[in-house]
């Protein structure tokens, strides 16, 4: 996993979560490395 810091381009540019760490990085996975028991549980 890892994450991206949240700037007015990148949330015009993209929808964002909220941040979900203390450090304010968006956490983002990677879904095809997610185990198959995960699929589809968006």
């Amino acid at each position: 996993m890892g994450g991206v810091t949240e700037t007015p381009a990148r949330a015009q540019a993209f929808a964002l979560s909220h941040p979900v760490v203390a450090n304010g990085k968006i956490a983002l996975a990677n879904c095809q490395a997610a185990p198959a028991r995960f699929a589809g549980k968006n």
